[in-house]
């Protein structure tokens, strides 16, 4: 990792001055239903969707092709957390102070290796320097642990470079960084699919590998046991340069449906939703360079993943009412049989007195027989 000056992102011609676009992309951002709003589980459990045979559903990750935005996505999203975060009626925007009323939650986070805590903070202050990070050159496991309203969870993520995308679902490329980024699919407690609009609307084939090794992606992660649980998210990555397409789309969820239909068609219509993002605020440098500065804090960065957790721990919570029946059932179960067996014993109690009365009756009969044959005997 490092910085370079000029990154596989924004497009010269399609950036906007973050002066001009902070009001026009909160409008279609705040237009949308907030994300924590939408069910986060709109399917039933059936069955543990943490254990899959062969691994644990154990991480949530972060998908994406070369120039897809996945190294500043998360630049941003640990800064957030780090720093400390509350999302006033579903949505992280520092600069709104809480009304009375509002419904708010507490964000934030620590990474478990203080080189990639490191790392994640020196990246993030390039950024707010003008610098962009250098596309990650070695695939990453990046675990940290997320407090989420006084409750701390896992958050396994995988930073990878975004050729290993194309060769794991694209290509299908045996290569341990494909195989393994494979894996992590299939151990995925959510998904977020990083998609860059401006690759989307350009015809040709990397539009075309885009498409297919998404879809593919999600095809695998639905044929595992239980695959059709995992949340997945779709996230509109550098959102600021497609403010107006967006607003004549209708919103995130219009504008990825029309631009990947396929990956809905494979979804369902009920099991993911979609943002749009905004990571980074950009300006021109007095050279006409693109470049990120920091004006404002990122937009439907830390949303995404609030939504996984949410939907990640209703779940959780589910697995764990069905194991609480599982018990209870077992225990009334237990309890039924230590009582059939106590009823079993008293039955055979009862028929041993009988037979010993039986016998102790049927004796003083034969004594008292006796006793009379031998007394008419002697007379």
């Amino acid at each position: 990792m490092g910085s370079k000056p000029h990154p596989d992102g924004h497009d010269r011609g399609d950036a906007l001055l973050a002066r001009d676009l902070d009001a026009a992309f909160d409008a279609v951002a705040f237009g949308e239903p907030a994300a924590p709003g939408i069910p986060p589980m709109s399917v039933e459990t059936q069955g543990s969707v943490f254990l899959p045979p062969g691994g644990v559903r154990d991480r949530i990750v972060v998908l994406g092709r070369r120039g897809s935005g996945k190294t500043v996505f998360i630049t941003r999203l640990y800064e957030a957390l780090w720093q400390g975060c509350r999302l006033v009626n579903g949505r992280f925007v520092p600069e709104r102070r809480a009304q009375e009323g509002d419904a708010v939650r507490t964000l934030s986070a620590r990474a478990k290796d203080g080189r990639q805590h490191t790392e994640l903070r020196r990246m993030a202050m390039d950024l707010d320097a003008g610098k962009w990070p250098v596309s990650t050159q070695s695939s990453t496991l990046i675990e940290i642990d997320i407090t989420l309203d006084g409750r701390t969870k896992l958050l396994s993520a995988m930073d990878y470079p975004g050729e290993v995308f194309r060769t794991a679902f694209a290509l299908g490329a045996q290569d341990p960084a494909s195989i393994d980024l494979r894996q992590a699919v299939d151990c995925a407690a959510a998904l977020i699919l990083l998609v860059d609009p401006a690759v989307a609307l350009k015809p040709g084939i990397e539009r075309e590998e885009d498409a297919f090794g998404l879809v593919a992606a999600v095809e695998r992660l639905r044929a595992m046991p239980n695959g059709d649980t995992v949340p997945v998210v779709v996230v509109l990555t550098k959102c600021d340069a497609h403010v107006p397409l967006l607003r004549a789309e209708g919103g995130p969820r219009a504008l990825a449906e029309r631009l990947y239909p396929q990956i809905f068609r494979q979804l369902g219509g009920t099991r993911t939703v979609a943002f749009a993002s905004s990571a980074t605020s950009v300006v021109r440098s007095p050279r006409g360079a693109v470049i990120p500065r920091k004006r404002r804090a990122p937009r439907d960065v830390v949303e995404p993943l609030v939504f996984c957790l949410d939907c990640i721990e209703r779940v959780e919570e589910q697995e764990w009412l069905q194991q609480s029946q599982i018990e209870a059932s077992q225990r009334r179960l237990d309890q039924l049989q230590r009582e059939q067996a106590e009823d079993e014993r008293e039955e055979r109690s009862a028929r041993v007195a009988w037979v010993i009365f039986s016998i102790g009756v049927a004796a003083l009969i034969i004594a008292a027989v006796v006793g009379t044959l031998w007394w008419m005997g002697r007379l």
